[in-house]
């Protein structure tokens, strides 16, 4: 079943890949906002993220962004800024099986940038308690929009 859902995962990547293959751009002066984003499906979340990195959008956070909204800590920081009342909540993916949860958790391990897994696994991990972080935490790694 783990390769399964791998292989389902890596294959729905691979076609968006390829389908809307487009030159990033590094500076771009369009912007894209997570407002109090709750999240939802982990892969769902990962498309997005992957197209905003084709494009080059900047990101900016404002407020909470949970669950799989926080796959996007995965682009590149010169895309993403931060607002002061930001915060980023955190938990295990729940909604498939057991198996499938576990891959998904895996995988979001996989993809957050070495300061967020640092902070995770200090703080328990992806697990079924939410997880908090705040915007005097994040800052210390990302800039302040504006």
């Amino acid at each position: 079943m783990r390769g399964t859902v791998c292989a389902a995962m890596a294959a729905a990547l691979g076609y968006l890949l390829s389908a809307s293959a487009m030159p990033a751009v590094a500076d771009s002066h369009i912007a894209a906002f997570v407002w109090n984003d709750g999240g939802g499906r982990v892969l769902a979340y990962r498309i997005r993220a992957m197209k905003l990195r084709q494009e080059g959008t900047r990101l900016e956070f404002h407020g909470a962004c949970a669950s799989a909204c926080t796959l996007y800590l995965a682009l590149p920081s010169r895309q993403l800024c931060i607002t002061r009342n930001v915060s980023f909540r955190f938990h295990a993916p729940y909604g498939a099986s057991e198996s499938g949860n576990a891959v998904a958790a895996a995988y979001m391990m996989k993809l957050y940038p070495p300061w967020v897994k640092s902070w995770l696994l200090e703080n328990g991990g992806l697990s079924p308690q939410i997880q908090i972080m705040n915007y005097s935490y994040a800052r210390q790694y990302m800039k302040t929009c504006g």
